[in-house]
């Protein structure tokens, strides 16, 4: 019978005829002739009910639904094409019969072709024109290759419409290195002084999400998360250039949205240490496990920074009451954090997914400084000599729960559609204590601060997100989704007064708190529509916020402030994708950046003898508009361009106002006086040579930049220019040498401007133990043992100057140790083909 049956193959196929059959002998075709009249009936039958046939394909040993399996009928009229079809993610398929089927053939890879006449098939129930039949079961081959080995020259970098895919798993670096140092090679990324993720020159500038979700760790720490996780954890990481009104991004650019490595059963762990020689040290603990229905992952790690001690020299012209401070000073900072997190997922079937995380953080830092201060007046004559020691400690823990569900209907195959909901709940608290202490020598002040600040009710945050999309020839997508968000903050300071022995009194002199609540409503609609080439998204969010806040003070006597407004934020993205290497696009969003609790709080913090800090209660969202055009090209020869150009304006931005009072005490407070305006041109290059073995990438940025206070009628401008860049090499045997440079212009805001400093690296990481062991050396500034940097500040009846100079260069060794027994998923199509996509 199945020599019959694949006769009747082979009549279908386009390359074959009747004339064809003179390989096969004489009595085949006599027994193919017959049985195709026994058919005739039935196939009569399906011609004039133009039935449908459904059914699912399953594993015969395990009953597993199997997917992306290929179905095809064949019907008895020789050199026509056979109807084909696949299965769904639950091996389910529902396919018209066409006119005169005898047959049906069902293959996937992996598994013996199953081949059946379709008078065979035993018919469960006939609904409509649907006939549903009983499961056909594929039986696994014995004899399937175990491993296949592909070489090419795939580029790390994939580009598509709204985002680029950094395909972590094939960079080499990924063994030895963690996710900051991955991105920081990337175009348009770099590292701060301060050792923290930048984008296009800013901190922050980004948000980080695990799989799709704003979860742990990634969500209030995500510097930390970077560092923490190991490039051999994740399978790719997809960089949303171009957000759609669906992300809340509350100042940020990007989205960077990790994507974990999946496995179907085992574990995977990875432990990783690292040390430098300014005493820094770390060790983390990560992995996967996954039984079943059932995925845990954890990630521990115990950080401890030391920074080198710096030295300023500097001095400050109070115009006001005609004196200059002439100063020294040293301060040391080192901090250390013990971050932990895990998340529980359990996959009921493949239309309902739960995930259920948490993560604890605990922090502490600790500064030291002693200053030295010579005042004198505008004649020149020294007034006297003070010395400012201080300690500052600070202690803070976090911790957040999240649990998501994601649902996912049922896809009607016919007409190409698909669905999803989901809806996740988020909690997050946050408690400090601040300790500071303030011994002046050689005047009469004394005086420490003690502060408390606790979440209060935490934040609260529920969120509901609603997805469809039709994938017909008017392929489009609807996204819509409801928020809301309660946040409750309560800070409590104490001031103490001190002795010569830094001994606190036991009654403070002052005491001031301050509670502050916040209840956030938005909801946002976004629809996107393919025009084969052209991909328009077109969306706006809108939020409506509600704020109180109660400050109380010993010395100070305030009022309750309330405040509430509604804004709406448009977002527009288009993209023309010329092919698979050159896109445009153009864009265009409106964001808006809320004031923390710190920014609105009145109460006076000392931040030391001649510094004080307090909040604007007055103060509201910044909003800002974007637009943005964009050219990539991402070609085959390793050859890679970005060029982008950008125009950014703000009418009300939050911006930080210094000024000397009569005490000649530098006051500090925020204000929506501000305007900017920023044309930032963008160019990057990155290139391959010598098969790929040799990659440079540069990125530049030159930046102008127009500043405008209404207050103080202060006025700036500037042009800003920036460059960044990486080499490296792998030789033939694993070892991947690399270096990576940037440079940062003098940069100028409102009321300061920063010089321009220059930083580089170079290290050295390879693999070992088949991949297993990772090792990476590196040392930073090798040429430039020390950064000095210098910083101008104006207002308008003060000026300063400083001098910073500290230590710079810094050896780092870094090992990875990855073990575990896993089974990979069976690799699928990565483009998806529906239960009707049939092939005429």
């Amino acid at each position: 019978m199945n020599d019959f049956l694949r006769t009747v193959r082979m009549l279908y196929n386009k390359q074959t005829n009747f004339l064809s059959l003179k390989a096969y002998d004489f009595i085949r075709v006599r027994v193919l002739s017959t049985l195709l009249f026994s058919l005739a009936f039935f196939n009569a039958a399906l011609a004039q009910n133009n039935l449908k046939f459904s059914g699912t394909i399953e594993d015969c040993a395990t009953k597993k639904p199997l997917a992306n399996a290929s179905i095809e009928f064949l019907s008895n009229t020789p050199g026509s094409k056979p109807m084909i079809g696949n299965s769904d993610q639950l091996g389910r398929f529902t396919i018209t019969v066409p006119k005169n089927a005898v047959a049906i053939a069902v293959n996937l890879l992996g598994y013996e072709e199953f081949i059946a006449d379709i008078k065979s098939l035993k018919q469960l129930s006939v609904k409509a024109d649907t006939a549903f039949i009983e499961n056909i079961c594929l039986k696994a081959k014995t004899n399937e290759l175990k491993e296949i080995t592909v070489v090419g020259k795939k580029d790390l970098l994939e580009l598509k419409n709204d985002r680029i895919v950094y395909d972590v798993k094939r960079d080499p670096k990924a063994a030895a290195n963690n996710l900051q140092f991955l991105m920081s090679m990337q175009p348009f990324f770099s590292i701060s002084p301060e050792g923290k993720l930048m984008y296009k020159d800013r901190v922050g500038n980004y948000l980080v999400y695990v799989d799709g979700r704003p979860s742990g760790l990634a969500r209030y720490d995500p510097n930390a998360f970077l560092q923490l996780t190991q490039g051999r954890t994740v399978d790719h990481i997809e960089i949303i250039t171009s957000p759609s009104a669906k992300y809340e991004m509350g100042g940020a650019s990007i989205i960077i949205d990790v994507k974990t490595i999946k496995i179907e059963n085992g574990y995977t762990v990875n432990l990783n240490t690292n040390a430098d020689s300014f005493g820094g040290r770390s060790l983390g603990l990560s992995g996967l496990v996954r039984t079943g229905k059932w995925g845990f992952n954890f990630l521990s790690g115990l950080m401890k920074m030391a920074n080198p001690s710096e030295y300023r020299n500097g001095f400050s012209n109070d115009y006001l009451n005609k004196t200059i401070v002439i100063n020294t000073s040293k301060n040391e900072n080192s901090n250390r954090s013990f971050n932990n997190s895990f998340a529980v997922s359990y996959e009921l079937d493949k239309r309902h997914l739960f995930n259920v995380g948490a993560s604890i953080t605990k922090m502490s830092s600790l500064t030291n400084g002693l200053t030295t201060n010579n005042m004198f007046n505008a004649e020149n004559v020294f007034l006297y000599n003070y010395t400012n020691n201080r300690n500052f400690k600070n202690d803070r823990d976090r911790y957040s729960i999240d649990a998501d569900y994601l649902y996912t209907f049922k896809s009607d195959t016919l007409k190409k559609t698909s669905a999803s909901l989901s809806g996740a709940y988020r909690y997050s608290d946050e408690e400090s204590a601040d300790l500071g202490t303030y011994l002046i020598s050689g005047r009469a002040i004394s005086s420490g601060q003690k502060t408390v600040q606790n979440g209060k009710d935490g934040e609260h945050t529920l969120q509901f997100d609603y997805s469809y999309t039709n994938k017909s020839k008017k392929e489009y997508t609807i996204e819509t989704g409801l928020k809301f968000i309660s946040r409750g903050n309560d800070e409590h300071q104490l001031y103490y007064p001190q002795n010569e022995l830094s001994y606190f009194a036991s009654i403070p002199t002052n005491t001031s708190d301050f509670d502050y609540d916040q209840q956030v409503y938005s909801g946002y609609l976004n629809f996107a529509k393919n025009y084969n080439k052209l991909k328009v998204s077109i969306g706006s969010r809108a939020e409506w916020n509600n704020t109180k806040g109660l400050p109380t003070s010993l010395d100070q006597h305030y009022q309750s402030f309330s405040s509430s407004y509604v804004y709406l934020m448009p977002v527009m993205n288009l993209f023309y994708l010329v092919n698979r290497s050159n896109r445009f696009s153009f864009s265009y969003k409106s964001d808006i950046q809320k004031p923390g609790s710190g920014l609105v709080n009145p109460n006076i913090t000392v931040m030391n003898d001649r510094q004080i800090q307090y909040g604007n209660i007055n103060l509201t969202p910044e909003r800002k508009h974007v637009l943005n055009t964009d050219y990539a090209f991402m070609g085959k020869n390793g050859l890679n361009l970005n060029f982008t150009l950008s125009y950014e304006f703000c009418n009300n931005a939050l911006e930080r106002f210094s000024w000397m009072d009569a005490d000649s005490i530098t006051n500090t407070t925020w204000y929506n006086s501000a305007t900017y305006q920023r044309i930032p041109l963008l160019i990057g290059v990155r290139k391959s040579f010598l098969d790929g073995k040799l990659s440079f990438s540069l990125s530049a940025m030159l930046m102008k930049t127009w500043f405008n206070n209404r207050l103080s009628e202060l006025k700036s401008d500037a042009l800003y220019s920036s460059f960044s860049g990486t080499l490296n090499y792998s030789f033939a045997k694993g070892p991947i040498l690399y270096t990576r440079f940037s440079y940062d212009g003098s940069n100028t805001t409102l009321q300061n401007k920063m010089g321009s400093m220059f930083r580089n690296s170079m290290g050295l990481s390879h693999s070992f133990l088949n991949k297993k062991l990772g090792v990476s050396l590196s040392v930073t500034s090798p040429f430039q043992s020390r950064l000095i940097t210098e910083t101008n500040s104006y207002g308008l009846n003060f000026e300063s100057y400083s001098s910073s100079v500290k230590e710079n260069r810094q050896f780092s060794i870094t090992l990875n140790y990855r073990f575990g027994k896993t089974s990979v998923p069976q690799r699928r199509n990565t483009k998806k083909i529906n239960n009707d996509d049939l092939r005429n």
